[in-house]
């Protein structure tokens, strides 16, 4: 039977108009909270993922009068950052994987190192960090990780900090604080550096920390009292949540390293060698009542693991030769490395060598370009490296230059003093 109740004729409608406004309704809160969590996002990281056309640049560091400036090298023309003043100390230079971003360390902020952020399409830097303490020697995961770009290691405080740019959240790595992780923003209060008794055995400080490939382990150098250490912190927890101790690699006056983006290799070039701490000294190097050592400088390479041991490309045994700043090609096959005289104030660079990594492979090592050269570095094509060279005028200038030696090419001119070039990763 029909129903003839006039009420219940309107229903369908009404329940249909109510309907229609709970959705609207649903639709506008739903965009409302989207909103305000772009907003959120927008006012922490406004240029999270911006894209930017790097290809052929080289970042680096000028030298002026007054203060260092990082600068975009583009087709012949350097860009910078409109922020930067006289006085404003730019340094330590990454790029980001993909090659739209530059982040460095600058005092132009409150008078203290903090990590920026620059896209050379830009105009100006964003601050990335916040606090009172200063941040040093950022850098990012090199292994090709789709998320490579979202947090890169860097050092605060005495201790090793990995930066989440998007969240500005830099929590504690190294020392690893057991199950529990310090976040340092706002004013930081209770970051104080948590060194465990093996920790504070090897050393007070940290001076660079890297990632090896997938985030299995960190690589650092360890500042003491006198001299470094190059130790390995393996990732994996232990049956009991807690960090794994960590394994000194070896010791010097200083030691210099670079992480193959291939399988992890670790080539480091040590400078006045020293016995690691906590590892035993052999006992033919105990000689009435004196410790020995087995050579004064060299490099050498070790694969992470816990069964893995340190194999040496060249030992010396002298200061006639010195080595430092290895940089592994990017096809993980071989390394570039400065030789030079050591002297009481350091190695005095001579020439830029390139040397297959395996034992004693400086036998086969081919010379690249003669000079007083610093912080080489290798194009993404594993055939071109550029480099930093002192000439007879004590100015330094950038080059590039084919890893068999040929075609090099002075990019700077005259133009300036400049330090730390690096080629973006979008380079083909």
């Amino acid at each position: 039977m029909a129903d003839t109740n006039p009420e219940n004729s309107h229903q369908p409608k009404t329940v249909q108009k109510l309907l229609t406004r709970t959705a609207v309704l649903a639709f506008g809160l739903a965009a409302l909270f989207g909103g305000f969590r772009w907003y959120q996002d927008y006012t922490k990281d406004p240029n999270h993922g911006k894209a930017a056309d790097t290809n052929g640049d080289i970042l680096a560091i000028k030298l002026e009068n007054d203060g260092q400036k990082l600068v975009d090298i583009h087709n012949g023309t350097f860009k910078t950052t409109s922020s930067w003043k006289p006085g404003v100390q730019d340094r330590d230079p990454v790029w980001s994987p993909d090659g739209n971003s530059i982040y460095f360390v600058s005092d132009r902020k409150e008078n203290n190192f903090h990590v920026f952020r620059w896209s050379p399409e830009s105009d100006d830097a964003e601050s990335r960090t916040v606090g009172k303490r200063s941040r040093s020697a950022p850098s990012f995961i090199n292994d090709g990780s789709p998320d490579a770009n979202n947090s890169l290691l860097l050092v605060s405080g005495g201790a090793v900090l990995e930066l989440i740019p998007k969240e500005q959240a830099t929590p504690q790595i190294l020392p690893p604080a057991g199950a529990e992780i310090a976040k340092t923003t706002g004013d930081e209060s209770g970051t104080d550096s948590q060194f465990s008794s093996i920790y504070g055995q090897l050393g007070n400080s940290f001076r660079i920390a890297r990632w090896t490939p997938g985030k299995k382990c960190i690589v650092a150098v360890m500042r003491k009292d006198e001299g470094e250490v190059l130790i390995i912190q393996d990732m994996t927890p232990t049956k009991d949540g807690k960090a794994p101790s960590p394994q000194p690699i070896v010791a010097g006056s200083r030691v210099d390293f670079d992480i193959s983006p291939t399988d992890g290799t670790i080539v480091f070039a040590l400078q006045g060698f020293q016995w690691p701490p906590l590892a035993p000294i052999p006992e033919s190097f105990k000689k009435d009542g004196k410790i020995t050592t087995p050579f004064r400088h060299g490099v050498g390479f070790m694969k992470p693991g816990p069964k893995e041991r340190v194999h040496m490309m060249v030992a010396q045994g002298n200061n006639d030769a010195s080595f430092g700043s290895p940089a592994i090609s990017p096809d993980g096959k071989s390394v570039a490395i400065i030789v030079g005289k050591y002297t009481p104030e350091g190695l005095v660079p001579g020439a830029l060598i390139n040397a297959p990594i395996a034992d004693g492979s400086f036998q086969q090592s081919s010379l690249i370009a003669r000079g007083e050269i610093y912080e080489p570095s290798w194009h993404p094509n594993a055939k071109l490296l550029c480099f930093a060279r002192r000439d007879p005028g004590g100015h330094r200038a950038i080059y590039t230059i084919q890893k068999d030696g040929s075609s090099e090419r002075n990019i700077t001119g005259s133009q300036g003093d400049f330090l730390n070039p690096h080629f973006s990763p979008q380079s083909k």
